[in-house]
């Protein structure tokens, strides 16, 4: 769909309906929804608000969040992941990492591992849902890593 102006003259009073005119009022309003070139843009106060307590009581909108996280694959912008933390400090809780910091966990078990067995390195910046600990080194063992919760926010 393409927005399309509509002159007052076309729908002012008396003014007989041409066929353009009314495919353009009925397409409009999906140019608009669709985001057309030259379409006004809806304004954030007419969205609706989206709360804790609205996704705990309403089906229907969980449903429609479910929809469009569904398809999601492993290391896009929204998804979640395992990793360890291969930097040289600690990661705080809400705080921001380089996704080169960071490995694909292998599926180890505990809260350590050693070097030599963490996955390749994740791309873009991730935020740290809890605090993950530095590295840690007790030569002549290798060096351990701590896995972390991370969300991909760029």
């Amino acid at each position: 769909m393409a927005w399309t102006n509509i002159d007052n003259a076309l729908v002012s009073v008396g003014a007989l309906p041409f066929a353009t005119t009314v495919q353009a009022l009925r397409d409009n309003p999906i140019a608009i929804a669709n985001g057309d070139a030259g379409a006004p843009k809806v304004q954030n106060a007419a969205l609706a608000t989206i709360s804790a307590s609205v996704l705990a009581t309403d089906a229907a909108m969980v449903n429609w969040v479910l929809a469009r996280t569904a398809g999601a694959t492993s290391g896009v912008v929204g998804s979640y992941i395992v990793a360890w933390n291969y930097s040289t400090g600690s990661i705080s809780a809400n705080g921001t990492v380089a996704g080169s910091s960071l490995r694909y966990s292998t599926g180890q078990n505990g809260f350590a591992i050693a070097q030599g067995t963490v996955g390749a390195a994740l791309t873009g910046t991730w935020r740290a849902i809890i605090g993950v600990p530095a590295p840690f080194s007790d030569p002549p063992n290798p060096t351990a890593y701590y896995p972390g919760f991370f969300l991909r926010i760029g």
